[in-house]
């Protein structure tokens, strides 16, 4: 169909990265404030100039995610926990 899910797309925008020699890394996150059933999101952080900036290749935005995304798990480790 030519598409793909936004976690996918951000999976090859990390994997992509990390194979030129950029370090990166996969970010999830909720949206809590979403008015879908699906508040889960996904980004890319890429390190450069002695920080992490946030990237989405899915989404179209960079170095400033939507205040209201809050990151749960870097590369599958988690961030936050209950």
């Amino acid at each position: 169909r030519g598409d793909g899910k936004r976690i996918g797309l951000e999976r090859v925008f990390t994997a992509s990265l990390r194979s030129a020699g950029i370090p990166a890394h996969l970010v999830e996150g909720i949206d809590p404030q979403s008015t879908t059933r699906r508040k889960r999101r996904f980004w890319t952080e890429v390190w450069a100039e002695g920080q992490w900036y946030p990237v989405s290749a899915s989404y179209g935005w960079l170095a400033k995610p939507p205040r209201r995304q809050i990151a749960l798990t870097f590369d599958c480790r988690r961030v936050l926990s209950s």
